[in-house]
């Protein structure tokens, strides 16, 4: 990304790493320079909408192929229109002058030929990789790199300054379960594991910090010392490192003054119509946050033992699912590594 273009902020995470925290300590709502976009506290994630649409027509657990053609174009038609969206957003923000930020789960930008290629355990299938319509004016012929498993194309993906956010898997992979069973997003007593598989790999992250890495060159946009975009973040050091949310903030062009460190927990009234008003994901997503007052220390991976949380998620999902989950964590653990080692540093 060109220092005369507009500055954006990506802020490409995986459910369950603290990204809500995150959001929280930068205080976005509060930053003179940033752009506002939807209010809420999920902090962005404009192609939640065509998750969801995903899960109403019943195709999270299914592979392409085994989709219907009147729901691959209402899926297509939901993702251009999540695009738009953002089009929108990032248009008004150039035009203020504004730093245009957006969080987005990596799961949510995978196309689903790349999801069904992952589980299916196979270089492709026979449907053609999705990739949506973007303006004219990124340059772009609708083209993707290999390490590209996005529906959005390079020349897109080229105008962001993008940032991931990793947490260990044993505390993301089980935590995330858990949530998708109380939002009612899988059947528990399901035993085909498909919608799992795509969810509790870290693969998809990993590829597209892979692709950033390669093809801007690691570029040293108002960066100095060691950290060069595409940056990572390590929820450990998020809780645990205030300098590095400093640094970090410095680096994307906040104003440090206006980071939060405590803040009012919800009253308890809140918290109990938030939690168990049928269908609120975000209440269920933010349930831990919002009755928090600061960060809390026991939610870092200091001194974890696999062996022992396998026996904990056993006893809690029952002995099928639990082996399931472990194995899922210990696959994920070399990704994991991998960016792990390359994370920002204060």
């Amino acid at each position: 990304m060109e220092s005369s273009q507009p500055r954006r902020i990506f802020l490409i995470t995986h459910p369950r790493t603290a990204s809500n925290l995150l959001i929280q300590m930068l205080a976005l709502e509060d930053q003179p320079d940033i752009a506002q976009h939807r209010s809420g506290g999920l902090g962005g994630y404009f192609f939640l909408p065509a998750h969801l649409l995903k899960g109403e027509l019943g195709l999270h657990g299914k592979p392409i192929e085994e989709w219907s053609e009147v729901h691959k174009s209402r899926m297509k038609e939901r993702l251009q229109e999540c695009l738009d969206e953002l089009e929108r957003y990032l248009e008004g923000a150039e035009r203020d002058g504004k730093i245009a930020f957006v969080k987005e789960h990596g799961i949510f930008l995978i196309e689903p030929t790349a999801l069904t290629a992952l589980v299916n355990k196979c270089e492709s299938t026979h449907e053609h990789p999705w990739i949506i319509q973007v303006p004219p004016k990124y340059n772009s012929e609708l083209t993707r790199s290999p390490l590209n498993q996005s529906f959005l194309p390079d020349g897109f993906l080229r105008t962001w300054l993008p940032t991931f956010l990793i947490r260990h898997p044993a505390l993301v992979f089980p935590s995330h379960y858990r949530v998708m069973k109380d939002i009612k997003e899988i059947n528990p007593e399901l035993k085909d594991t498909w919608q799992l598989d795509t969810m509790m790999t870290f693969s998809w992250i990993r590829s597209l910090y892979d692709y950033w890495s390669e093809h801007t060159g690691k570029s040293r946009v108002d960066m100095d010392r060691n950290n060069t975009w595409p940056l990572i973040l390590e929820a450990d050091d998020v809780m645990l490192k205030p300098e590095v949310i400093y640094e970090f903030s410095k680096l994307i062009g906040l104003d440090a003054t206006k980071l939060k460190f405590e803040w009012e927990p919800a009253a308890a009234t809140d918290l109990d119509q938030s939690i168990l008003r049928p269908g609120d994901i975000e209440g269920r997503l933010l349930s831990t946050l919002r009755a928090s007052s600061g960060i809390l220390l026991d939610k870092t991976s200091s001194n974890i033992d696999i062996c022992v949380e396998a026996k904990k998620w056993r006893a809690e999902f029952g002995d099928e699912m639990g082996k399931y989950i472990e194995r899922r964590v210990r696959a994920a653990m070399p990704d994991y590594e991998y960016m792990k080692a390359r994370r920002m540093k204060a």
